[in-house]
């Protein structure tokens, strides 16, 4: 269940832009162990914020910022080594409830300019993008050590330039 609210704004001088903000809660029941629990996929809050500026008749400049809820997680909460004679030297994690930690929010920032080619029967746009202009580290997981004593944040992409071309034929 949840609610979404979207806006969206022409201004003046070529600006233009819109804005979804939505809040939801997934859960999910196990038949079998009788369980209910938060779905994995749950992340209450997501926003979007997006905004373009037709420069003229062939530049557009647009900006783009996002907001999520972290992801969920099950917690390692304690280690048990094999019990098999053969392999003492594995550990196995023992975890903690079913999705019930969260990872830090997440937001970005991506900055896009667009380039416009019109011909007589197609159009072209080439484009640069600068992705997590601001670098924003955000967290997606964690890498555990072999026996679970030390974890390492596991991060999304950093400050990244991307180009392309999109052709309309």
């Amino acid at each position: 269940y949840g609610f979404e609210v979207f806006l969206n704004k022409s201004f003046s001088k070529g600006w233009y832009g819109w804005l979804s903000a939505a809040y939801s809660e997934t859960r999910r029941y196990n038949k079998l162990t009788k369980e209910d629990f938060k779905y994995t996929y749950d992340q209450p809050w997501i926003i979007n914020l997006v905004s373009s500026h037709k420069l003229n008749e062939n530049w557009t400049l647009g900006f783009k910022w996002r907001y999520q809820s972290g992801q969920l997680i099950t917690p390692v909460i304690d280690k048990i080594r094999s019990t098999n004679p053969d392999f003492t030297e594995l550990v196995d994690p023992i975890y903690g409830d079913l999705n019930s930690k969260r990872l830090a929010d997440s937001h970005k920032l991506d900055v896009r300019l667009d380039r416009n080619y019109q011909y007589r029967t197609w159009n072209m746009d080439l484009y640069v993008e600068a992705l997590n202009v601001y670098n924003q580290t955000n967290v997606t997981g964690y890498d555990y050590n072999a026996d679970y004593t030390e974890k390492e944040e596991v991060t999304g992409l950093t400050a990244i330039i991307s180009f392309g071309i999109k052709a309309n034929l």
